[in-house]
C-alpha cells in the first residue's frame, strides 16, 4: 500500500474513532483525535498524485465526509441538549428566587 493509500486509510479509521467518541462525549480526545486528522488531510491534499477518481479514492474521502457529517450531528445534539437543560436550570433558579422573596 502507498504513502496516500495509508493516509487516506488512517483518515477514516480516525473518523470512525471521532464518531465513537462524539457518542461517548469525550471531547478532549475527540479534538485530539481531529487534529491528527487534520493534518492526514492536510497531507492528503498535498499529494502530487492525488486522483479523486482513482479507485477507492473517491469511496474513501466520501466515507471521511460522511462519517464527520456524523460527527457534526452528534455534537449539535449534545450542544441543543445542553442549552435546553441550561434554560431549564435557569427557569429553576428564577422560580427558587421568586419563591424566596414570596417566604416569610
Amino acid at each position: 500500500m502507498d504513502h496516500l493509500q495509508e493516509n487516506i486509510r488512517l483518515a477514516v479509521d480516525l473518523s470512525r474513532q471521532i464518531v465513537d467518541l462524539a457518542q461517548q462525549q469525550d471531547w478532549p480526545q475527540m479534538e485530539r483525535l481531529d487534529q491528527e486528522r487534520m493534518q492526514l488531510l492536510k497531507e492528503i491534499f498535498s499529494e502530487q498524485s492525488l486522483d479523486s477518481e482513482e479507485s477507492g479514492i473517491k469511496q474513501q474521502l466520501q466515507s471521511i465526509v460522511d462519517l464527520n457529517d456524523q460527527a457534526v450531528g452528534i455534537c449539535s445534539q449534545v450542544k441543543d441538549s445542553m442549552l435546553t437543560d441550561g434554560r431549564k436550570l435557569r427557569r429553576g433558579k428564577e422560580a427558587i428566587l421568586a419563591y424566596k422573596e414570596q417566604a416569610p
